[in-house]
């Protein structure tokens, strides 16, 4: 994997690949908010360290989430829409928008990618 086409929002990427960066991208993602949970909310310096790993792995999750919409002949635009889920989980706690999130991502694995070449680009090798 090289670093320039781990943040890139350019192109299309098919659903193995995506599935592949959501398990080893997303992995030490949730490892990193239970150590910070667990461990780590009460201490400043370890709680920064655990933020700088933690963002750039969160921007590779929203390139490929976008390249993945990308494939699908949608605009990555369409990946405000979990911010939003999330926004109003935060601002609404006794409703759980989550769910909705899951859906989100799990329609990303499902859902085919345009045959041939789109407006994003060549089709992705499988």
């Amino acid at each position: 994997m090289d670093i320039k086409e781990a943040f890139s929002f350019k192109g299309r990427i098919s659903r193995m690949n995506y599935f592949w960066y959501q398990l080893f991208v997303g992995i030490p993602i949730i490892f990193l908010q239970i150590l910070y949970n667990v461990f780590l909310a009460d201490k400043i310096l370890l709680a920064l360290i655990v933020l700088v790993l933690h963002t750039p792995l969160s921007i590779i999750l929203i390139c490929k989430s976008i390249q993945r919409l990308h494939d699908i002949n949608i605009s990555g635009k369409v990946i405000l829409v979990p911010f939003v889920i999330v926004f109003l989980h935060v601002i609404t706690p006794n409703y759980n928008f989550l769910p909705f999130l899951m859906v989100f991502q799990v329609s990303l694995l499902l859902i085919r990618g345009t045959e041939g070449s789109n407006k994003y680009g060549e089709a992705p090798l499988e």
